[in-house]
């Protein structure tokens, strides 16, 4: 499920809108008052709107991740993992040459899809790498998945995005998408508790809207690869057709993996693409 409310900003709120009357995706708005009766576990003041989007729902990434491996072998792919990679490039034929410190690996093309330390790789991406954190904290029961308490997305008054999904086995997982630090290094990715603000960054939204969670169990840091404007970038190496790069994905990537897939495989053996790649291009940035 996701459900989103929007107090005075209303911007996550219509691009749902609008993007479910564009794409006849079913859902359902509330105003405040119809919300509290069908969420109670939430405190939701009356300038706040939801929507539920009831065929929608989250992913379990390592499982999801344990799948699209077993059925690329299954396809005919071959792994190379703990394997780093030190570049990619053409050669004077047309082959690209990806050089690791298990050699080197040639073939007709190449997709660099590396996370938030793409600039090894490609230096000049206008990327930013920023650390983030994640936590779970001490749930009741009425905020577990098997009493239908759903994923959800939250947007505050002051424009701070939280996210989080319904508890399992006493635990319910939190974030929020906005802030973290900007790191140039990896060592600069701090463990969780590193710094204070990694505790009370999910205060504001425990104080005012998901007020039943209980106390703090962990937390963990890891990465976003964010790009100027937060969307993503998919396009071709500057000069360099067989080469592909996908960047930018900005802490919301995962989902579309699938589809990223897809349209990587597409441009690589030279397909007829049914997406318009034109508002993610690298070009974007020229200005």
């Amino acid at each position: 499920l996701f459900y989103s409310s929007v107090r005075f900003n209303f911007t996550i709120y219509h691009n749902i809108i609008t993007s479910a009357e564009k794409y006849e995706l079913p859902i359902e708005v509330y105003d405040a008052s119809e919300a509290r009766k069908k969420w109670p576990q939430f405190t939701i003041p009356d300038q706040f709107r939801a929507v539920l989007e009831k065929n929608s729902g989250y992913l379990k990434s390592e499982l999801a991740i344990d799948t699209y491996v077993k059925e690329a072998k299954r396809l005919g792919a071959h792994e190379q993992f703990n394997t780093q990679v030190i570049s990619v490039d053409n050669d004077d034929n047309g082959f690209v040459h990806v050089t690791t410190n298990a050699g080197t690996f040639i073939g007709k093309s190449a997709v660099i899809t590396v996370g938030t330390w793409v600039k090894d790789l490609i230096p000049n991406l206008p990327i930013q790498p920023v650390r983030k954190v994640v936590s779970w904290f001490e749930a009741p029961k009425q905020l577990a998945e098997e009493i239908g308490f759903p994923a959800f997305t939250i947007q505050l008054g002051d424009g701070t995005h939280y996210y989080g999904f319904p508890a399992n086995k006493g635990l319910i997982k939190i974030g929020r998408h906005q802030g973290g630090q900007y790191i140039t290094k990896r060592e600069e990715r701090l463990d969780f508790d590193a710094l204070n603000e990694d505790r009370t960054e999910i205060e504001p939204l425990l104080n005012s809207v998901l007020k039943t969670v209980g106390n703090l169990d962990h937390g963990v840091a890891c990465s976003y690869d964010l790009s100027p404007d937060e969307h993503f970038i998919v396009d071709d190496l500057p000069g360099k057709k067989n080469i592909q790069f996908v960047s930018g994905l900005s802490g919301h990537g995962f989902k579309f993996a699938s589809v990223l897939g897809e349209i990587l495989v597409a441009k690589a053996l030279n397909e007829t693409l049914d997406f318009d790649l034109s508002p993610f291009l690298l070009s974007r940035f020229n200005s």
